[in-house]
């Protein structure tokens, strides 16, 4: 156990900063089974402490028991406050990684997931994370709980946010114009309009799922058509996940890229964001833009990154004709300073 100050609780509850109604409805001369008490108070900390078998041992003054603190550590439950709620609508492979990342380094935040699929958020609340991921697991436990929660109550979780990042799927449209090609929006403009209809105070909408440049055109419009005088403004933060190191890749990422309207009112949302990935990734990595440029960007660096595998792909067969290793080639190919310096 670690030496702390003593801690003083009153017996009687009468302490007006003790909330633990153990010790407003128990008598401590009556405890003798050893438990961890998690005791909470109003200036945000959480006591935890061990209770011995003998409860004789600790001494008693005009009511108060002196008991010693091993554990001292910010504690924020549903009844604290925080400085923002986020919330992502889609518990998928993007949106609950990155949603645990933020909840994992902004201990200040309430970050809440929600999907329409009641068995994903049950496997998001066991001990079984629906998705695996080097580092997932580790940091959905420390969060979850305190600042990070996962629910099917879209609406009510809409209602209670500041911003909302949607991260819904967008599978290849199957049918009609562009089958096979061109991307299914219907569940997204189905998530537009449960937002527009469920909010009741001002939102930043964060597309966070890969789209067609103007998507967030689509979303204004669906957004602003009602009269309810709730405003909304739309940011894109396109993901730069890589399957296998997902977490490394949020924790650590190579770049953050946040575009919005140039507008006053969206380069202020745009700073929100930026405030919130600040919290651990460096400023210099997050880069701003308009919000066409950051749609447009991730599209680009997809069809970069197949471009490349397509290239290295056909120099390896030129390799095989002439004895050369394409792994060397490669690892000298890539430390060109033109690769240095977009890397």
């Amino acid at each position: 156990m670690v030496e702390c100050n003593l801690a003083k609780v009153d017996v009687d509850g009468s302490n007006p900063f003790a909330r633990s109604s153990f010790w407003r409805h128990s008598q401590v001369a009556k405890a003798t089974v050893c438990k961890t008490v998690i005791h909470r108070f109003e200036s945000g900390c959480r006591l935890q402490y061990e209770m011995g078998d003998r409860p004789s041992a600790y001494p008693f003054f005009r009511g108060a028991l002196f008991v010693r603190v091993p554990t001292v550590r910010p504690w924020r439950g549903k009844d604290m406050a925080f400085e923002k709620n986020i919330l992502c609508i889609g518990a998928g492979y993007v949106g609950g990684p990155t949603m645990a990342m933020i909840a994992h380094k902004c201990p200040q935040y309430r970050v809440t997931v929600v999907d329409v699929n009641p068995e994903r958020i049950a496997a998001w609340n066991s001990d079984t994370l629906p998705i695996y991921e080097p580092g997932l697991e580790e940091i959905v436990k420390k969060a979850r709980g305190r600042n990070l929660f996962f629910s099917t109550e879209i609406d009510t979780g809409i209602k209670e946010s500041d911003v909302i990042f949607v991260s819904v799927n967008t599978p290849t449209k199957t049918f009609g114009a562009g089958a096979g090609m061109a991307a299914d929006l219907q569940y997204w403009e189905k998530t537009a309009r449960q937002i527009r209809d469920a909010s009741q105070s001002q939102k930043i909408i964060v597309e966070k799922s890969t789209l067609p440049v103007k998507t967030a055109l689509a979303m204004e419009r669906i957004l602003t058509a009602t009269s309810n005088g709730v405003r909304f403004d739309i940011l894109s933060n396109p993901e730069f996940m890589a399957e296998g190191t997902g977490i490394k890749d949020l924790e650590t990422p190579d770049r953050v890229l946040i575009g919005s309207r140039e507008t006053p009112d969206g380069i202020k949302a745009r700073d929100e964001l930026v405030k919130i990935y600040a919290n651990w990734v460096p400023r210099k990595r997050i880069i701003t833009s308009n919000i066409w440029s950051s749609e447009l960007s991730k599209l680009v660096s997809n069809a970069f990154l197949a471009q490349r595998i397509s290239s290295i792909n056909a120099i390896s067969s030129l390799c095989e004709k002439t004895e050369a290793d394409v792994t060397e080639v490669a690892r000298a190919v890539g430390m060109t300073a033109v690769w240095e310096t977009n890397s």
